[in-house]
């Protein structure tokens, strides 16, 4: 008889905030499913956009846009609240910083 195993634990092992050329933030989020014992099965990283990247394109043989790539599955778009929240915590890091590192 097969064993069965469930994956019942998400650790979200780091999450990275960015601010992007255009002012808008990215997240990226690594994470780990692991069975009751611990043991890791997956892994992978999530990546939350402020605004979403916009889609390349698809040429056809004569250089005609027939259609556009979508977005990795992993990719997400925050809410305009999520957005905010970020938007506040990265500037109040940038704030902190700036006052410890430069006024010193």
């Amino acid at each position: 008889m097969p064993k069965v195993i469930t994956l019942e634990t998400l650790n979200v092992k780091t999450i990275a905030l960015f601010r992007l050329g255009d002012d808008s933030l990215k997240l990226a989020a690594r994470w780990e499913l692991a069975d009751a014992t611990g043991e890791i099965w997956e892994r992978g990283e999530d990546t939350f956009f402020e605004t979403m990247p916009p889609q390349k394109p698809i040429y056809d043989s004569v250089g005609h846009i027939i259609g556009y790539q979508e977005h990795p599955e992993n990719w997400h778009e925050l809410t305009a609240q999520e957005a905010n929240t970020l938007n506040s915590i990265f500037s109040r890091a940038e704030n902190e910083l700036s006052t410890r590192l430069l006024d010193e």
